[in-house]
């Protein structure tokens, strides 16, 4: 029995060592500039703030992965006292974000290639959020290469296995989220429209079309009363079969087709005069406020 249960340790070892890329000895994986914009055009929050507690817990599984699993799962939550919020829209001068792994009397969850993140209480931070719809307000990491330590000028990832090959990371941050901001969207669209999704389709794995039927339109052509748009660079927000429902469009005419303005934000499905981010965030900036902001941009010809 003793010789049996060595053997599964010594495989388990050779296992672990295979597939941990720091044990084996590979190299980092880098987090390009293109993905790292891609982190801030398609993140709810970006937060620069401090680590001010850290507390490993129980949640349900359904909470943080929005699907049906039956079980709880050890996840890390951090308070952060927020210095700054570099893009999208939160009230309040600390935030609870969740990370989806931690440690607990024993128990880990975790990815078995990754080590745990590890971040300290007095750290400074910059952190890419997600609403999560399931949640109550729930905020959780968007993506473990998007959890950066502030060191100086430099942003170091708290994901052991990769680095950033950015050399201007803060400026770029910056830059990026500035395309996210209403009056920067409504300077570089083509066309501004509310409508209705009437139809979706999925020409191929990777790409998408939707048409919209026009109901009112802010800013460029006026007699267009219906519309495809190219969504490839946003599909995975469409749900196959799921139409009727209202939008408001930010919209960037390239050749012959429309595509949303700084990806998904150009994309707010609307209920009741809210709109809603990525479907289901939704935002302090309501349909009303908005309109009331086009006419000044008009008039100002921004």
């Amino acid at each position: 029995m003793l010789l049996n249960n060595n053997r599964l340790i010594v495989t388990f070892i050779i296992v672990f060592s295979l597939l941990n890329p720091l044990l084996n000895g590979a190299e980092k994986r880098p987090i390009s500039k293109y993905w790292l914009e891609m982190f801030i055009l398609n993140s709810d929050l970006i937060i620069k703030g401090e680590i001010i507690a850290i507390e490993a817990r129980l949640m349900d599984a359904n909470l943080v992965y929005q699907s049906r699993i039956n079980h709880d799962m050890v996840v890390t939550e951090l308070t952060i006292q927020i210095e700054k919020v570099i893009a999208g829209e939160y009230e309040g001068d600390t935030i609870k974000a969740i990370l989806k792994e931690g440690e607990l009397n024993g128990r880990k969850s975790m990815r078995a290639d990754h080590a745990l993140l590890n971040p300290k209480e007095g750290e400074s931070i910059i952190i890419a959020l997600g609403y999560n719809i399931y949640g109550n307000n729930l905020y959780i990491l968007h993506h473990r290469n998007a959890f950066f330590k502030i060191e100086g000028d430099s942003l170091l990832p708290y994901e052991k296995e990769s680095f950033l090959d950015v050399s201007n990371p803060l400026e770029v941050i910056e830059a990026k989220a500035e395309e996210r901001q209403f009056n920067n969207m409504y300077r570089a669209a083509d066309l501004i429209c509310l409508g209705f999704v009437k139809e979706i389709y999925f020409p191929t794995q990777l790409s998408a079309q939707f048409k919209v039927g026009i109901k009112e339109i802010f800013k460029g052509p006026t007699d267009l009363f219906e519309l495809t748009v190219d969504g490839s660079n946003i599909r995975w927000v469409f749900k196959e079969g799921e139409t009727d429902y209202q939008v408001l469009l930010f919209l960037q005419k390239d050749k012959d087709v429309y595509k949303t303005v700084a990806g998904i934000n150009g994309y707010y499905t609307v209920e009741n005069n809210k709109l809603i981010r990525i479907r289901h965030a939704p935002l302090r900036t309501n349909l009303t406020d908005l309109k009331s902001q086009f006419n000044i941009w008009k008039a100002l010809k921004k």
